[in-house]
């Protein structure tokens, strides 16, 4: 539907982090969604108008809005929007929280062997 957010430079360079990938994920989902929309929608309206945006304070979204049709609504695909500002600091803590607790096992694992020798 539209480029990125983030520049394609960083995306290559950073592609493995949870940021990018969830960048990534969030705009296949978009797509897929207002793909599926158009297909139910009549053929003289199967369009939907992108509008990129970004935050002078950070973040930022993609929104896909189609406004005639079957559905005679709009369709707002503000995914990018909960992604940068909701979404992507809670998986943050919940990926540092399972870190945690992973390292929390560990010691206690370390722990209970030292007791059993």
């Amino acid at each position: 539907m539209a480029p990125p957010l983030t520049d394609v430079k960083t995306l290559e360079r950073d592609k493995d982090s949870m940021r990018v990938r969830m960048e990534l994920m969030i705009l296949r989902a978009q797509k897929e969604i207002c793909s599926a929309l158009e297909k139910e929608e009549e053929v003289r309206y199967n369009s939907f108008r992108v509008d990129r945006w970004e935050r002078k304070e950070g973040g930022g979204g993609i929104t896909c809005i189609i406004q005639v049709g079957k559905f005679d609504v709009e369709a707002l695909m503000s995914c990018l929007l909960l992604l940068l500002l909701l979404l992507l600091p809670l998986l943050l803590l919940l990926l540092l929280l399972l870190q945690l607790a992973h390292l929390l096992l560990l010691v206690l694992l370390l722990f209970l062997t030292t007791i059993s020798l």
